[in-house]
């Protein structure tokens, strides 16, 4: 990438040093890159699944979600199985694990 920037810009060599210094400032990591993780349908099924345990109808959780058919919500976003208890401790000692966010 630098060498596409290089290219294009054209610094002088008196300038650089302080470009590139730029480009690695402008492509070090921030607080929000811990989150990218999270993609639209993981937080999708996030808020179906809320919207369950809240007892919220299917109909409701789709409109929310903004499907036309239930089945859509039932088939893709609602829990088919119990959980397992392990796996539910796992997840939520992740969210409790500052280092992880």
């Amino acid at each position: 990438m630098a060498t596409t920037l290089l290219w294009t810009y054209a610094p002088t060599p008196e300038t650089t040093e302080a470009f590139l210094s730029q480009v690695d400032e402008a492509a070090a990591p921030v607080p929000t890159d811990t989150l990218t993780w999270i993609t639209s349908h993981a937080f999708r099924k996030t808020v179906a699944t809320a919207l369950d345990k809240a007892g919220q109808s299917a109909r409701g959780t789709a409109n929310q979600l903004g499907h036309s058919r239930i089945s859509m919500t039932q088939d893709h976003y609602y829990d088919r199985t119990a959980p397992d208890p392990e796996a539910t401790n796992a997840i939520q000692h992740a969210f409790e694990d500052p280092d992880l966010l």
